[in-house]
């Protein structure tokens, strides 16, 4: 990782009263991140969280919220995380079984493997698609950066429903929310009878907004 994306040890420890993204990581993969202006706040966050594993706790200059689980050499300079199919070339990212990712970052799957997939195949890499797409929501609408903040306390700003114990409950919520639409229609997919039927259920499929997820879970 460059040394320009990273702030020095010094200037970790400079005395400053704005909000800064902090890092805690592990042989380079992040294993906790916050906002906060407090270094004090930090290392007690992180020991209310149970996280004790850790090579260095550091600031960063970002654009972007890092994200938990992921490694220093996924993000590019200003710590804006790099491209999937970028992730992808790394290793660093997963694709479903079959899936391919083209260089304007799409997902595709080449057609003559759908033509080999048999009616149980079919279904299985319909039901991986379906739990990449809950994951994927659940996470683009409270992603991990706020979950991290929420546990360990650091939600100034955020709205009621995201602060204190009420905000852990949000994301037990979100969680179940999500957990259950991919029950929903999972047993869906398992009725289907042709591939034809499973693969236009999958393009047909979409997610609901930040909004109808809100008011369906009583948020908004």
């Amino acid at each position: 990782m460059s040394e320009d994306i990273l702030m020095s040890e010094d200037i970790l420890l400079e005395e400053n009263n704005s909000v800064k993204t902090w890092i805690a990581t592990k042989d380079d993969q992040i294993v906790f991140c916050c906002d906060s202006d407090s270094e004090e706040e930090v290392y007690r966050s992180l020991e209310n969280m149970g996280i004790t594993n850790y090579d260095k706790v550091i600031t960063i200059e970002s654009s972007d919220y890092p994200h938990t689980g992921t490694y220093l050499d996924e993000y590019n300079e200003g710590f804006v995380l790099k491209s999937d199919y970028e992730r992808v070339q790394l290793g660093r990212l997963q694709l479903a079984e079959g899936f391919e990712l083209d260089h304007e970052n799409k997902l595709i799957k080449p057609y003559d493997l759908f033509n080999d997939m048999d009616l149980e195949a079919t279904k299985k890499w319909a039901l991986e698609i379906l739990s990449e797409m809950c994951v994927s929501t659940n996470y683009s609408i409270l992603n991990q950066h706020k979950r991290d903040n929420i546990y360990s306390g650091a939600t100034e700003g955020y709205p009621d429903y995201l602060s204190g114990e009420q905000g852990i409950q949000t994301i037990k919520i979100m969680n179940n929310f999500f957990r259950n639409l991919y029950a929903e229609n999972a047993v869906i997919i398992e009725t289907l009878e042709t591939k034809e039927e499973i693969k236009s259920f999958i393009e047909n499929l979409s997610m609901p907004t930040e909004d109808q997820i809100l008011e369906m879970i009583n948020l908004i």
